[in-house]
């Protein structure tokens, strides 16, 4: 049955991300603030046209990409598929992508509910940041929690997400971080679409005394 056993193999030393012919986005291909695609003249102070009148609670964001093939081909196999080892080099590229002035952060990832992780058999997003973290030479602190499962947000219309959220991530603080809470973080994700996750994470995380958030993602679906 070679089906079976190309399956098999497949799943225990899954093939690589093949990178060739592709190219992460230079940072002046997307707004710094919101992560969307941007023209020439379009940001100005450091925010586009989109988000120069949101009140977005981090100070800057770094993305690979749009959310497109192969990219976001990429992430969906990392996700569901078990590909642990592209975390590794989805987030090194990642971290090479990162602004110059971001030095001296701890990486905290966007947490994901216990019994999905289970589902899954891993927590991509974790996984990012510790690749981040690592290759950054930072401190991987997660600093919160998954109190509730909601549904996927991809399955939430944009409109309903904020409500989808509420209540379901909240800060969290264990006794060996009790008396440290970092200055600076920046907050892994996977994909920022309407930015509803990461806006409910950074504001937790500023709740927790935390002064500066930065966030990083794979990847940015483009507003319709």
């Amino acid at each position: 049955m070679p089906s079976a056993i190309a399956f098999m193999l497949n799943t225990l030393a899954p093939p690589e991300v093949n990178t060739t012919g592709w190219l992460p986005d230079t940072s002046e291909a997307y707004c710094p603030s919101c992560g969307v695609c941007v023209g020439p003249g379009e940001v100005l102070d450091r925010h586009c046209s989109r988000c120069r009148s949101l009140k977005l609670p981090w100070s800057s964001m770094t993305r690979l990409g749009r959310y497109k093939p192969p990219l976001s081909d990429w992430i969906k196999r990392l996700k569901y598929h078990g590909r642990h080892s592209w975390a590794d080099e989805l987030g090194v590229t990642l971290a090479d992508a990162l602004p110059p002035h971001l030095d001296r952060c701890v990486a905290v990832p966007v947490p994901m509910h216990w019994l999905r992780r289970t589902t899954r058999g891993l927590d991509h997003t974790h996984l990012i940041a510790r690749a981040i973290a690592r290759h950054q030479r930072w401190t991987l602190t997660p600093l919160l929690r998954r109190s509730r499962l909601t549904a996927p947000q991809s399955l939430i219309p944009p409109s309903q997400r904020v409500a989808n959220l509420r209540g379901s991530i909240e800060p969290r603080k264990p006794r060996w971080i009790a008396r440290d809470i970092p200055e600076r973080v920046l907050l892994v994700d996977d994909i920022k679409t309407t930015g509803a996750t990461l806006t409910r994470c950074a504001r937790c995380l500023q709740r927790l005394g935390v002064h500066e958030v930065h966030t990083a993602v794979l990847a940015v679906a483009e507003p319709h």
